[in-house]
């Protein structure tokens, strides 16, 4: 069997992406606090989840690299740093030079590729990117992003950065914390620039991810894909998400978005983070196995009545404590056990790859290799 993750962050165990012309004191310190902050809510002692080492032992079959520098994200401030472009664009870099260096490991720039690794049983990655932060504040970079072969872009992220209100995703933080933190303007769900984030990456041919919307952002990107006939076949995903039919938090799929992402022949991935798979105030590390993940995925099917709109987002190296069953990418057999077992092997296979590798064929365009440098 093969596994298909949508979301998981390679690039968290590699360099963070340092400028030429930025203070090395300041990098330095940028790095401690990192690998500090990570220690405690990302790695298993002291380990990344997701390395070449680990994708390797488990046999996946591709992933989902996610592009993010949280160094950018938190600086203080409503709009993204003019870095933050550069910043996206080195940190591919890092990932391309780790796949080259790696034998056997490879990266799709488009979904011909990314299908083509797969009938070769070939390890893959392909670029996806959270949060619009990345952009630096200019949409037009969206286009330079397809032509390199970006998938899917994720609006939102942890906080308001000028394109999109978002949703608390920050587990030790109460509703009311976050918006006291995180001053967001009322009733706004996607700026101008967000607006225009969407508009070009449905033009261009990446997918647009609703993960970390607020209820706003979410209807402002569905207006956006209804309005123009050429959009509407693009399907809209998100990528690594609980329900809230399940647990009631705003960061998960209400049932009235569940049903448009797969009316746009979209898919749910199902993120492995209890926290958000568990009713509010559950102890969660009673309940931390593959189990949870199951009852979401049931969820969604009761709801739509099928299981070709779900997929899976572990988002390991997100800042999360995965379930028990999947700790690093190399205990992959264990997940695609567990899904055979529960489901059988046909239903197993669809959401552990073919639904997603459907949605990446239809809404994906990628890159023309042969006009890359």
């Amino acid at each position: 069997m093969q596994t298909l993750d949508l979301h998981a962050h390679f690039p968290m165990h590699l360099s963070l992406p340092i400028l030429p012309d930025e203070s090395e004191a300041s990098d330095e310190w940028e790095s401690v606090l990192f690998h500090t902050v990570s220690l405690f809510f990302n790695n298993r002692w002291g380990r990344f989840r997701v390395t070449v080492e680990s994708v390797r032992r488990g046999g996946l079959a591709a992933l989902g690299s996610v592009l993010y520098n949280p160094v950018d994200e938190f600086q203080l401030g409503h709009s993204a740093p003019e870095a933050a472009y550069p910043h996206l664009l080195q940190q591919m870099e890092e990932v391309e030079h780790a796949v080259q260096d790696n034998y056997g490991l490879q990266l799709a720039r488009n979904p011909r590729e990314l299908e083509s690794c797969l009938i070769k049983e070939q390890p893959v990655l392909f670029h996806c990117m959270e949060g619009a932060i990345g952009l630096g504040g200019d949409a037009a970079h969206v286009q330079e992003l397809a032509r390199r072969g970006v998938a899917y872009i994720i609006v939102a992220h942890l906080f308001f950065k000028g394109a999109a209100t978002c949703s608390n995703a920050i587990p030790f933080l109460t509703d009311r914390e976050f918006a006291a933190i995180n001053a967001q303007p009322s009733g706004l769900g996607l700026t101008k620039h967000g607006e225009d984030v969407v508009a070009c990456a449905l033009q261009e041919g990446v997918i647009v991810d609703v993960t970390h919307c607020t209820d706003k952002a979410v209807d402002d990107i569905f207006r956006i894909h209804d309005s123009c006939g050429e959009y509407k076949d693009r399907p809209i995903i998100s990528s690594h998400n609980g329900v809230r039919g399940i647990s009631n938090h705003p960061l998960n799929l209400s049932d009235k978005n569940i049903e448009r992402i797969c009316q746009t022949g979209g898919i749910i991935g199902v993120i492995f983070y209890p926290h958000w798979l568990l009713p509010p105030n559950t102890l969660e590390w009673f309940h931390d196995h593959i189990n949870v993940v199951f009852k979401a995925v049931d969820y969604i099917h009761d709801r739509i009545g099928s299981y070709d709109h779900i997929a899976i987002g572990s988002d390991l190296d997100g800042f999360i404590a995965p379930v028990h069953e999947l700790q690093t990418m190399s205990d992959v057999p264990r997940v695609e056990d567990a899904f055979t077992h529960r489901y059988g092997t046909q239903v197993a296979e669809l959401i552990l790859r073919d639904n997603a590798l459907r949605v990446l064929k239809n809404g994906w365009r990628g890159a023309d290799i042969a006009q890359l440098p």
